[in-house]
């Protein structure tokens, strides 16, 4: 049984770890990337308040967008 939680465990965290990849910047046109912001939590209606944490988080700007099944604040920077 040992060796098969070890197996359990192994894939899990492999599975967690391409997970982690997929969360970061992704480049979209040129040298532009996007990434969730760190700060902003839950959903996101308020593209003031999501524009001002992602400029606090050294992005260029923010947006409420929608990513996966509900809206997130995503952040925007040039040069990356």
């Amino acid at each position: 049984m040992a060796p098969s939680r070890r197996l359990a465990a192994l894939t899990l965290f492999v599975v967690l770890l391409v997970v982690a990849t997929e969360i970061g910047m992704t480049k979209v046109a040129g040298n532009q990337c996007i990434s969730k912001s760190g700060g902003y939590h839950g959903f996101c209606f308020n593209g003031e308040n999501c524009n001002e944490m992602c400029v606090k988080e050294q992005f260029n700007k923010g947006e409420c967008k929608l990513y996966g099944k509900s809206f997130k604040c995503l952040c925007t920077k040039n040069d990356c």
